[in-house]
C-alpha cells in the first residue's frame, strides 16, 4: 500500500510538533547541562544527552534528571549542624 502525499506531509507536521515539544522541555536546562561538568558526564553515561533526546518521555527524564541533580547540589551545599 503507497503512503500518500498527505501522509508523508502529516507525518512530517507530527514529528516537527514532537521536535518542538522536546526543545522547550530540555530549554531550560541545557545551559545548567553545558556549564556543569558532572551534570554533563552523567548523562553522557546513561545515554541521555540532550542532543540524543528525541521523545517526550525522554526529554522529561533528562529534566527531572537535572533536578535531582540540582537538588542534589542545593542539599550538599547545606551544613547540617
Amino acid at each position: 500500500m503507497p503512503i500518500s502525499e498527505a501522509q508523508v506531509e502529516l507525518d512530517s507536521s507530527i514529528a516537527g510538533a514532537l521536535r518542538n515539544n522536546v526543545r522547550s522541555i530540555l530549554q531550560p536546562y541545557l545551559q545548567m547541562i553545558n556549564e556543569t561538568p558532572d551534570l554533563l558526564s552523567l548523562l553522557y553515561d546513561v545515554d541521555m544527552l540532550p542532543e540524543q533526546t528525541v521523545t517526550v518521555r525522554g526529554a522529561v527524564a533528562v529534566s527531572a534528571a537535572c533536578e535531582a541533580y540540582r537538588m542534589g547540589q542545593a542539599s550538599a551545599s547545606c551544613e547540617i549542624e
